[in-house]
């Protein structure tokens, strides 16, 4: 297994964590740089910004509200207009035009809703004759919209969670999507990755190998492990994100937990927790379907796949004979992808700047990514995990930022199971283990083919661009 670390860790391109930039920021009006949050600044003191001029509400609606490649168009989010006929600017906000005139600002905008996960009740009310005029959705803080259907009929994108009818209806006959804003479910790189500054770091447990030495990532003492540069993402892939992506959620840990059957109000809903009953094969597919979604290479190669295969596959479509190969040239590839087991484990001490990584240090086997104590990580030993996912990000992170890396849910790397074909390595402990094995060092082996609601995931990549 250490030859393998060694040489996945060799493909990776030698780096140095950069400044996180924006490209063509451009000032207009004075000879000095933007700021570094602006594409365009406009400097003046005797002009300013003139917006496209349309003559009447019915031309605005002419020209785009009646136009479905505008209307259906993500692209056209934002776009503002000078309505000439009410004297404002209006902004289409992917639902309707908002008028600065009127106090209006545009909300968060939602992009592809994310289905009604099929445990999750809506709870009906106002009830005659067994049929029901009132329908309450569990409400998720992360939803901007709300959109319900009665058998199978939109009813339109609202901002309250409760659907009231004119006539009533039977249960069974509604259901509903959320709609969440695209920073949640896609946030761009700089928010969803952390760079790790590469360096040498003592690998695993010298304490524990001898008791138990599958279970340990251990090396011989003195032994150390060298890595390039690379980026990890902050938490795990959450429900929201894996649905938006593949078109489904096949975590158990949706609305009703299935270990008692209860749905706790206090938590939050299903979307930020993360997705789990993830086999290794749906981990690939997920990182290089988004890959495709977002322009960057693909990583993972498989016979027979193209771009074009890669950017409409479905989560049905992902296949456990698929055989996955590194691409030809990794260290320059920019795709998403699973970490390494070695990078994982570097990670999640905190890289360089962490003393984790001195192998003097005393007791450092017990050691959770974000420290010693124990409250915060989600294991079945701290009573708040409550038998269940729990939202990411929620406790305290480690000090390069990265959070839920011990507990919550087992995260899938790269590697192999030693030399076992069909198996792949597991980091960082999960909801239902005890606390020593929520630590750094801990590893598991299972089929790359096994989906289980202990197992998750999170991205790795190469660079930024």
């Amino acid at each position: 297994m250490k030859t393998q670390i060694v040489f996945l860790s060799l493909l990776l391109t030698a780096a140095v964590c950069a400044p996180f930039r924006a490209d063509a920021q451009v000032t207009i009006g004075a000879a000095a740089a933007p700021q570094e949050f602006s594409v365009l600044e406009l400097i003046s003191n005797k002009a300013g910004l003139r917006l496209p001029q349309i003559a009447s509400t019915a031309e605005r609606d002419r020209l785009f509200t009646s136009n479905p490649k505008f209307t259906n168009n993500q692209l056209a989010w934002g776009l503002q207009i000078f309505n000439m006929e009410v004297q404002c600017v209006e902004t289409w906000n992917g639902l309707k035009w908002l008028s600065l005139c009127v106090g209006e600002t545009p909300a968060p905008q939602p992009v592809q809703p994310n289905s009604l996960p099929s445990n999750c009740a809506i709870t009906p009310s106002n009830e005659s004759n067994g049929l029901f005029a009132a329908f309450t959705a569990i409400e998720d803080p992360n939803a901007v919209l709300y959109e319900f259907f009665v058998d199978g009929v939109s009813q339109g994108r609202q901002h309250s969670n409760v659907l009231t009818l004119s006539e009533a209806v039977s249960a069974s006959a509604v259901t509903f999507h959320y709609l969440f804003p695209e920073s949640f479910l896609r946030p761009s790189f700089e928010e969803r990755m952390v760079c790790v500054e590469g360096g040498t770091f003592r690998y695993g447990s010298t304490t524990q190998a001898s008791v138990n030495p599958y279970n340990e990532a251990a090396v011989a003492a003195g032994d150390n492990i060298r890595l390039s540069t690379f980026y990890i993402a902050r938490t795990p892939v959450t429900q929201a994100q894996f649905e938006d992506v593949m078109g489904a959620n096949p975590a158990i840990f949706q609305c009703v937990n299935p270990v008692d059957g209860v749905y706790n109000t206090s938590n939050m809903p299903s979307s930020a927790r993360p997705v789990e009953s993830i086999s290794w094969f749906d981990a690939i597919a997920f990182a290089n379907k988004l890959s495709a979604l977002e322009g960057r290479d693909i990583f993972y190669q498989v016979a027979g796949m193209s771009r074009e295969d890669w950017l409409n596959l479905t989560y049905a479509d992902v296949r456990a004979s698929w055989k996955v190969t590194l691409p030809s040239n990794p260290q320059t590839n920019n795709g998403f992808r699973l970490p390494t087991e070695a990078e994982w484990e570097f990670a999640a001490r905190g890289g360089m700047l962490s003393n984790a990584n001195n192998p003097s240090a005393s007791g450092l086997d017990y050691y959770f990514s974000n420290g010693s104590d124990g409250r915060n990580v989600w294991h079945k030993e701290n009573p708040n995990t409550n038998n269940r996912t729990q939202p990411v990000g929620q406790l305290a992170p480690n000090v390069l930022g990265l959070y839920d890396m011990s507990g919550n849910v087992w995260e899938w790397c790269w590697d192999r199971w030693d030399d076992m074909e069909s198996w792949h390595v597991l980091r960082g402990g999960s909801w239902n283990v005890t606390a020593f094995n929520a630590r750094v060092s801990v590893r598991a082996g299972f089929p790359s083919a096994i989906s289980d609601n202990h197992f998750g995931f999170r991205l790795a990549a190469n660079s930024v661009e």
